[in-house]
């Protein structure tokens, strides 16, 4: 299931990233929808129970690491 979700996000990042995408605004929410959608999907596929909260805080976590870390 981790490494579903690490290659999904590369993934995710790779599709969305653009010249300059981590200051900008409407890459980085689409690639947050993104990233969203595809815990959801793991959620429901391995029966996780992931409050809200805590979801949104993983999710904004993993933006922050992305927006910091170049994907080649």
């Amino acid at each position: 299931m981790l490494v579903s979700l690490a290659t999904g996000i590369d993934d995710i990042i790779i599709q969305h990233k653009v010249r300059d995408w981590h200051t900008n605004q409407d890459i980085k929410n689409q690639m947050h929808i993104a990233i969203d959608d595809l815990v959801h999907d793991l959620k429901k596929t391995h029966n996780l129970f992931i409050p809200w909260k805590d979801l949104d805080e993983i999710v904004s976590k993993i933006m922050n690491i992305a927006e910091h870390y170049e994907v080649i």
